[in-house]
């Protein structure tokens, strides 16, 4: 199972707690984060060793670009 989250501001350490709660919950093998902001240094460092992937509005843009999607920024 996959969890998935989706913020759209500044994602704060106690989400990727509650994530992280919510995968060992469920059982899940993957939680994945998207904001169209940024992580902070603490939940970049939160992240380390654990099944969570962030994806943050950089990540996102490269994505698009890389499937031929023009982005204007």
């Amino acid at each position: 199972m996959h969890i998935f989250f989706e913020k759209l501001y500044l994602i704060l350490l106690l989400t990727l707690r509650e994530l992280n709660g919510i995968m060992a919950d469920e059982g899940a093998v993957e939680g994945i984060l998207v904001t169209t902001s940024y992580y902070g240094n603490d939940s970049r460092e939160f992240q380390k060793g654990k099944p969570l992937v962030l994806l943050d509005g950089s990540n996102l843009i490269q994505m698009f670009k890389d499937f031929g999607y023009k982005c204007p920024y």
